[in-house]
């Protein structure tokens, strides 16, 4: 599995990148690491706010995209974290919405 930090050239993702790259987080717009599987299949986070995060995913198409916001930063990890792993728990784990484009 690749981890993409703001556009940059994809790392092989870690426990410990994960968990260091959505800390170290910003509310710039250029701030978001992006986990992905698959093309088109990934996890992507960012912080939106002081306290605030929002995570998304994707399956295969635009269609099959949703997210989840006013995340904690521990929330997050744990997201990115649970897809890392397999841990298909994270569909569960939070209150995921229909991304609208």
């Amino acid at each position: 599995m690749e981890l993409i930090f703001g556009g940059e050239k994809p790392i092989h993702a870690s426990v410990e990148s994960i968990t260091h790259g959505v800390f170290s987080l910003t509310e710039d717009s250029d701030s978001f690491l992006v986990l992905e599987r698959l093309p088109m299949h990934y996890m992507q986070a960012a912080k939106t706010g002081a306290d605030s995060y929002v995570v998304e995913y994707q399956q295969g198409s635009l269609q099959e995209h949703y997210q989840a916001c006013n995340l904690s930063v521990d929330q997050a990890c744990e997201l990115l974290l649970m897809y890392f792993h397999g841990d298909e728990s994270w569909r569960q784990a939070c209150d995921w919405q229909s991304y609208q484009w």
